[in-house]
């Protein structure tokens, strides 16, 4: 009867280890990516440069700008950028968004406030309220620390993978090209994504990354590509190119004097 028992064990445990299937082991790849994603993060501040593109139907809206970001115990971010679109390539509008102590503020040239409150205090369901405009409801982040903090799962078909493409140079940098991908969207993000991504694109499937990493492991630049899935049943595309530059120098970041802001229930829609 014992060695029954024994044996009888040794089949559960053994099929218990069956069924139990290990997150797959991180390649040389996957671990310089995510050392250079620590060494942005512990840096703590950083600017990028960026050309974001969006296209919901016709034409292309063209946004290229900064962005200035501090992380740590007091995360903070603006982002300044000229709009475009692929029928008039010159500058048709600006954009601004700034995030302090948790309150992000807009302000674009396509939303009609008081005259001398240019700047909105954002509700925080701005996807749903046409007034705020395509640029603030639906423009992607461009902080590569959202784009490239993909996460193991241990089902094999949602990991990231990333792929040596070869040397390139990032202005006078030589540099190391990676590629990679998440194939089950909100699945694989890390946690700041995946809020992105469930609450303004939540049947994302994929997302595609590149990163530049220099001699030192420091992200020269990044860029990132998808079609974003609207709970509607509705999608857009969206691509990002960056330079990543100024790692841990002073980034300074203010919220809008309170004198120029206005409250988003203030503004009337544009059917109003």
């Amino acid at each position: 009867m014992r060695l029954r028992a024994c044996a009888a064990g040794a089949v559960l445990l053994a099929f218990i280890a069956g069924c139990t299937e290990e997150a797959p082991k991180p390649s040389a790849e996957v671990v310089a990516v995510d050392a250079a994603l620590a060494k942005l993060r512990a840096s703590r501040s950083y600017v990028v440069e960026f050309d974001l593109e969006i296209t919901i139907g016709v034409p292309t809206a063209k946004l290229v700008g900064e962005g200035r970001y501090r992380s740590g115990d007091e995360p903070a971010s603006a982002v300044t950028a000229e709009v475009s679109n692929s029928l008039r390539p010159t500058r048709i509008g600006d954009f601004a968004l700034t995030n302090v102590d948790g309150v992000r503020y807009a302000r674009s040239t396509a939303i009609r406030t008081p005259a001398g409150r240019p700047w909105v205090r954002l509700a925080g369901d701005e996807k749903s309220e046409s007034r705020y405009a395509l640029a603030v409801a639906w423009l992607p982040p461009t902080d590569p620390l959202l784009w490239l903090d993909l996460m193991w799962r241990p089902d094999r078909g949602s990991s990231k993978q990333f792929y040596g493409k070869g040397s390139e140079r990032v202005g006078d940098l030589p540099t190391t090209h990676y590629i990679g991908s998440c194939r089950s969207g909100v699945g694989c993000a890390g946690p700041q994504l995946a809020a992105w991504l469930e609450r303004n694109a939540p049947e994302t499937a994929f997302v595609n990354v590149g990163v530049w990493i220099d001699g030192d492991g420091q992200i020269r630049r990044f860029s990132a590509n998808s079609i974003l899935g609207l709970d509607d049943g509705s999608s857009y595309q969206f691509s990002i190119r960056a330079v990543v530059r100024d790692h841990g120098a002073r980034v300074q970041v203010e919220p809008p004097p309170a004198g120029q802001v206005v409250d988003a229930a203030a503004i009337p829609k544009p059917s109003a």
